[in-house]
């Protein structure tokens, strides 16, 4: 589902004040990169995301770019992924952020 850049922003936002563990890839004709670790900024047009080893990666959010809302519907196979957005740009979408949201793994 489509969101706006703000709901997208909030959801960001709210994983901050959780301190959630998220993967964040970024994904390019000619480049593929994935971060594991906390998002530490949403400030303007940036995104900062620390991994537990010291490694960070910045995510730029230019203006024009959409913003899609998933869920763990989205990933049947797996129980350990929560809300994810992607990230498009245009004009053609073929770059893509994707941030999604690790939950535990569950107890019984």
């Amino acid at each position: 589902m489509e969101v706006s850049r703000d709901e997208a922003l909030a959801i960001l936002n709210r994983w901050i004040e959780e301190q959630a563990l998220v993967k964040c890839s970024a994904q390019f004709p000619q480049l593929g990169v994935l971060i594991r670790g906390e998002i530490v900024l949403v400030d303007g047009d940036t995104v900062r995301v620390l991994s537990s080893d010291g490694a960070e990666a910045s995510f730029v959010l230019q203006e024009g770019c959409r913003f899609v809302l998933g869920d763990s519907r989205d990933f049947p196979k797996s129980n350990q992924l929560g809300p994810t957005i992607m990230v498009t740009f245009p004009p053609d979408d073929e770059n893509l952020f994707v941030f999604t949201e690790v939950q535990a793994e569950a107890t019984t």
